[in-house]
């Protein structure tokens, strides 16, 4: 599996892909479109950095549409904290059903 990381404003590397589903698909598609045909000058020639360019167009025009900051490019702990609750998840949730379900087939 490959991840795309960006940098946000406060410094956070970010997965767009996993921060690409909390975009508003309309805008985030028109960014696409920009930059592919060229409305939306990239920062650099770079293949790298269209990622980055995608990220910083999305977040200037989500910005202006709402009024309010896209969450993942303000929140420093935005991509991180899903270790904790997949762990938590994981411990809570998960490790008690296979155990029931080994138990239920054994017994069964």
């Amino acid at each position: 599996m490959f991840h795309t990381y960006v940098v946000t404003r406060s410094g956070n590397s970010v997965d767009i892909d996993r921060a690409s589903f909390l975009m508003d698909k309309q805008m985030f598609l028109q960014v696409l479109k920009d930059l592919k045909n060229g409305d939306t000058a990239p920062s650099s020639r770079e293949p790298s950095s269209v990622p980055q360019d995608v990220w910083d167009t999305y977040c200037a025009m989500h910005r202006a549409k709402y009024g309010t900051d896209f969450e993942p490019d303000v929140d420093p702990d935005w991509d991180h904290s899903h270790r904790i609750s997949r762990g938590l998840f994981a411990a809570i949730v998960l490790l008690p059903l296979r155990k029931s379900s080994k138990v239920a087939w054994r017994n069964g």
